[in-house]
């Protein structure tokens, strides 16, 4: 299209739709949007917003590419057979109700807790870390795409493990109330460990030796590893001392209790499914794998984020005893903390089973 044959107005609406200004937000070019009110001070601190399934994405200072890569791997992972509408709409409410979403940052460092609202539990994720070209299939030694798992992450720990505690929680860990994932977990790292074992059992599958992951965070873990393996998402060579069953072949030799549950779980995601697709196996990432036909959905939860339950907004969310479906917490004013020492501690305490693993 020339420009120059653009009417004044038609080119006011240009640059101002671009950045979702007008409400004009498209995907997968376009996602840009403008944050919800209760974290509108957020606003000036960072410089790009997206919110797929109504779901906050805060970005400060990020390459526009990676930005765009960020937000359409988080839709695609929630609109996997990309309808337009998100395939498990439980799993949009219950990250919507806890407050949860992403907070990308150029560096990691603690004044980035300063910049978030206190009632905004956001999964860090890095720059240096997100690498166009290098998820999904693409993912090699020497290429790979954090993204993807710090999102999933947001998925998994703050959507569906909540929405379906008996069979996905990461809460609990005591043996006789632990979830059906957490039972093959406890399979395939040999035994119920609920710190990290000196010594993993000889035949172990699952050998995280990490001593700062307690036992919901080598959960949160775990279901990464056995969904990107069965997606044919991982390279053995880079993650053999920590996980053995990298194909869908070893999983299914291996773990056929955990392939079971994510295939013929009665959840909707279609990624758990046989159908399945890890997003971003393109040179531009998500951004070249995610293509919906509409913003809005007519019998469910859509991109705009209509259709897809309350947005929380309490400063004391509980995740492990957060109730889902139908009803929603109804919002209410946070409570405020003005010493910032004790807002500091309070935001990495929210945060703390989402501090982002280093990768080599």
């Amino acid at each position: 299209m020339n420009l120059f044959l653009l009417t004044s107005t038609t080119l006011v609406c240009f640059a101002l739709c671009a950045e979702g200004v007008l409400g004009v937000t498209s995907y997968p070019d376009n996602p840009d949007s403008k944050p919800p009110t209760q974290w509108s001070s957020m606003e000036n601190k960072f410089q790009q917003h997206c919110s797929p399934y109504g779901i906050s994405i805060f970005a400060k200072d990020w390459p526009r590419d990676k930005f765009l890569h960020a937000c359409n791997m988080l839709a695609q992972l929630l609109d996997n057979d990309q309808d337009g509408c998100a395939d498990d709409t439980n799993v949009v409410k219950t990250i919507r109700a806890s407050q949860s979403g992403m907070a990308l940052f150029p560096k990691d460092k603690d004044s980035n807790y300063d910049l978030i609202a206190e009632t905004f539990n956001g999964q860090p994720l890095y720059v240096f870390e997100t690498q166009l070209g290098c998820s999904g299939s693409n993912e090699s030694r020497n290429c790979r795409d954090a993204a993807i798992e710090e999102i999933f992450h947001l998925v998994t720990q703050k959507g569906l493990s909540p929405a379906y505690k008996t069979d996905f929680a990461e809460c609990d860990s005591k043996l006789n109330k632990i979830s059906t994932m957490q039972k093959q977990m406890d399979i395939a790292r040999g035994g119920h460990f609920v710190s990290v074992p000196k010594n993993y059992p000889d035949g172990s599958i699952y050998t995280y030796d990490d001593k700062t992951c307690d036992y919901s965070c080598q959960t949160t873990e775990f279901i990464y590893w056995a969904l990107t393996s069965l997606l044919k998402g991982q390279d053995s060579s880079q993650i053999s001392e920590e996980w053995k069953a990298n194909t869908p072949a070893k999983m299914q030799s291996e773990l056929p209790g955990m392939v079971d549950l994510l295939r013929n779980h009665p959840n909707t995601m279609v990624l758990f499914s046989a159908n399945g697709v890890l997003p971003g196996n393109s040179a531009t990432g998500a951004t070249g794998t995610y293509n919906p036909p509409s913003m809005t959905c007519s019998n469910g939860c859509g991109l705009d984020g209509s259709g897809c339950g309350s947005q929380g907004n309490s400063f004391d969310i509980d995740i492990c005893s957060l109730k889902v479906g139908p009803i929603v917490p109804t919002p209410t004013p946070p409570s405020p903390i003005t010493n910032p020492t004790q807002r500091l501690n309070v935001l990495r305490q929210n945060h703390r089973n989402l501090l982002p693993r280093q990768r080599p």
